[in-house]
């Protein structure tokens, strides 16, 4: 394993230096001192290629072969899971391995390649499905047993490309039972029969801007859309006609094409109408189910209830200040109210992360609320009042792992203490009440699996500075055994490990950080800072858990930006100031309603504070660079604290509060009840401030950030005679990937632009 790890950690570095130098004799020198001298003096130019750098931290990460994903058996008393290109099957009782098959020996048993074989482990680990080209194979996942030829499984097609912007594509969602998907045809909702393929269409559109959809918005946690027999799932129809398009030209084609895109409204203007549907997969028939959202709310379909005969549903104003929670029933559309809440500042859930609500038994529901000023969790009677809360603590709870509701006990991810907020351990709680009990003892993020017999989890966790272990342990929280672990390495891609640290900002609140060193850190040097920021209320920085693996949509772009950046010589700096999620509502709404607020400030005293006992940060050459709301921070930053940075980078930026998407008014309130805030909040009225070099970074058919923002700031820069940099990509969506990845294009050119800002200061020692 040693051996195994070490490989992967010097091929990693290896990998992404090649990438930049475009030079294979780079793989001596990874993760060396002189790693940034072989990339000068190399004969071809620096240029960032993202692929490698993505198969580079996956290599340290994501295809660790510690990060494992067990699947249970029905009765829970062994488990499976892929190991490189293995799989195990281990007991549940003391986690001995029972057997071992690997890719080699099945693929010599069937007469293929292995580079040609794939192995899909079923959800009750009991088959193997093997394919390799258009041949597919079942095996009994038995140590001996024989594989039979079969015809390959259903596969779901794209039936819908949503827009301009990665990760929504809409597939088709096969039934519980195999026998039809959930499809679309043009606008219109449709089933479509796996045996035949013939596609049956339940709607006939004939109104512009009108789509039905199978499943839930991209917001709220819900569950699959199908009933537990497979005869009913959910639909929506979403109605855009009253929502002015957000415009974009793609430019690529013969003649320009103009992109009407409606799935969401700018702030202030009227939202699409969602209704909910329930369909009867035999007869086509369409029931609705409750009211539509109208044109000032929204609307999200949750789950089933276990009998499937209602469904949840959660209701919430534009701005969220409001919720309502409906149990609806899925045969008459009657819904019944369960649960109302109304906050006069900020909102009731952001509608991301874990679950509002979810069923507990027939006649009972679990909630998530911060109504107490931080998540908990509790307990709701069939009628939606309250039975009991179960946890109250000073931290955000976090996922649910499981639920053994014939043992009574709660099972889920929290922080231990809030001196580590962001930490995610398995903890439990009886349902009848009691206090919480912490089952694992060592820091970062944990990920949690349940067996079906309500014995034993599995987890894996990682900090940032501890690679991915896999461990077997009772419910108890008692350790069986170390299942699948890996050697942490001395660098991520050449750079030492993030440094995780707590600074006292300026009004003496407690701000956690994150510093990234150089690769061959030497801390008699004195190195430029990039800020990197994002100061978004629905999400944070820095990491938590092991670098690369932590990071969400849309991959592991940012994080290898960010290795790249230190691989090249600069110190990278990340902070969570006020305003950001994770500690509670009060830390997390701080600024809410006068976003960005006092963000600028705790970042001046944080590179201040952070700089005091680290020479080697040079506070003379700093940076700050963001995306997205980051983009807006990072703009919204260099104006107020142009003593402190020299330079900005902003990709994909918000700039007009008033020309971004309805969710600003999350954050913000909407604009008819706070139009000041809206019209302080428009930078590009504030440029003749601007005493930084600066560079924007932006994709023409962006759909979540208009490329109007940043026509405006260009307007506003000419006016006042700024000069800038620009880096415009035509065709291309909201993290600009795809057309040869110009991710990777835009990554390169910001670090030749910050190297230049930065480095043509001498430093101050």
């Amino acid at each position: 394993m040693r051996h195994i790890l070490t490989s992967i950690a010097i091929g990693a570095g290896a990998l992404l230096l090649a990438a930049c130098n475009g030079s294979t004799n780079a793989q001596s020198t990874a993760g060396d001192s002189s790693a940034k001298e072989a990339v000068a003096q190399s004969d071809q130019p620096i240029a960032f290629d993202m692929q490698q750098a993505r198969t580079a931290m996956d290599a340290v990460a994501f295809n660790n072969p510690a990060r494992i994903t067990p699947v249970w058996s029905e009765t829970g008393d062994r488990f499976a899971y892929s190991y490189g290109d293995s799989v195990r099957v281990r007991a549940t009782d003391d986690a001995r391995l029972l057997f071992e098959l690997t890719k080699t020996a099945l693929a010599d048993e069937l007469s293929v390649s292995s580079e040609d074989l794939s192995i899909e482990i079923d959800d009750s680990a009991s088959t193997l499905t093997l394919s390799a080209g258009d041949r597919t194979w079942t095996r009994p996942l038995e140590a001996e047993a024989t594989a039979t030829e079969t015809e390959p499984k259903p596969q779901a097609k794209t039936v819908r490309k949503m827009f301009p912007m990665n990760g929504y594509d809409r597939r088709e969602s096969l039934s519980p039972n195999g026998t039809v998907f959930a499809s679309l045809d043009g606008p219109d909702l449709a089933i479509r029969d796996v045996e035949s393929g013939e596609i049956r269409r339940l709607t006939n559109e004939q109104e512009p801007h009108i789509l039905w959809f199978h499943g839930n918005d991209i917001w709220e946690n819900s569950d699959t859309i199908w009933n537990p027999d497979g005869s009913h799932f959910i639909a929506r129809r979403h109605d855009s006609s009253a929502t002015p398009g957000m415009l974009s030209l793609d430019y690529l084609e013969k003649s320009e094409r103009l992109i009407d895109f409606r799935y969401w409204g700018r702030a202030g203007d009227p939202l699409p109408e969602t209704t909910l549907m329930s369909v009867n997969v035999e007869t086509g028939v369409l029931t609705q189910l409750g009211a539509p959202s109208g044109n000032d709310g929204h609307l999200f379909f949750i789950e089933w209830s276990p009998n499937g005969t209602s469904i949840l549903a959660v209701a919430y104003s534009r701005d969220l200040s409001e919720q309502t929670i409906f149990s609806i029933n899925a045969e008459t559309g009657e819904a019944t109210t369960l649960l109302s809440r109304r906050v006069e500042r900020g909102w009731v859930k952001w509608p991301s992360g874990p679950r509002t609500i979810r069923h507990l038994g027939e006649d009972q529901y679990l909630l998530r609320s911060d109504e107490s000023g931080f998540f908990n969790y509790s307990i709701l009677n069939a009628n939606g009042e309250p039975v009991r809360t179960l946890t109250n603590g000073d931290v955000d709870v976090g996922s649910v792992i499981g639920i053994d509701e014939e043992g009574g006990w709660l099972y889920y991810l929290a922080p231990a203490s809030a001196d580590r907020p962001y930490d995610q351990i398995p903890h439990r709680i009886d349902l009848e009440g009691g206090d919480p009990q912490q089952l694992a003892s060592d820091t970062g993020v944990y990920s949690a699996w349940l067996s079906p017999s309500k014995t034993h989890l599995v987890w894996r966790h990682s900090d940032v500075d501890r690679a991915t272990q896999t461990e077997l342990a009772t419910v108890d929280g008692d350790l069986v055994a170390v299942i699948e672990t890996v050697e942490t390495p001395e660098t991520i891609l050449g750079a030492p490990l993030p440094e995780m640290t707590v600074f006292e900002s300026f009004d003496g609140t407690k701000v956690h950080a994150q510093i990234l060193k150089p690769a061959g850190f030497d801390p008699e040097k004195s190195y430029p800072v990039i800020h990197r920021v994002y100061g978004a209320m629905q999400s944070k920085v820095t990491r938590t858990g092991f670098w690369p693996e932590t990071v969400g949509w849309p991959g592991s772009e940012y994080n290898s930006m960010l290795n790249y950046f230190a691989q090249e010589g600069f110190v990278v700096v990340l902070m969570d100031p006020p305003g950001t999620p994770g500690r509670g509502r009060d830390y997390n709404l701080a600024y809410w309603g006068s976003w960005p607020g006092d963000t600028a400030e705790h970042y001046a005293a944080g590179l201040k504070a952070l700089g005091a006992d680290r020479p080697w940060m040079d506070l003379s050459r700093v940076a700050v660079e963001g995306n997205s709301w980051g983009g807006y921070v990072a703009l919204f930053t260099a104006l107020e604290k142009p003593d402190v940075y020299k330079a900005s980078s902003i990709s994909v930026p918000e700039v007009e509060l008033m020309d971004h998407a309805h969710w600003i008014e999350w954050q913000m309130g909407t604009p008819a009840n706070n139009p000041e805030a809206y019209e302080a909040g428009a930078l590009q009225n504030r440029v003749d401030e601007l005493d930084v070099d600066l560079m924007i970074v932006a994709g023409m058919n962006d759909a979540n950030v208009s490329v109007s923002n940043t026509m405006k700031l260009l307007d506003a820069l000419a006016e006042q005679g700024k000069p800038y940099e620009l880096v415009i990509f035509p065709g291309t969506n909201h993290p600009h990937q795809g057309r040869g990845d110009r991710y990777a294009y835009a990554v390169e050119r910001i670090r030749a632009f910050l190297d230049e800002s930065l480095n043509q200061a001498e430093p101050e020692n």
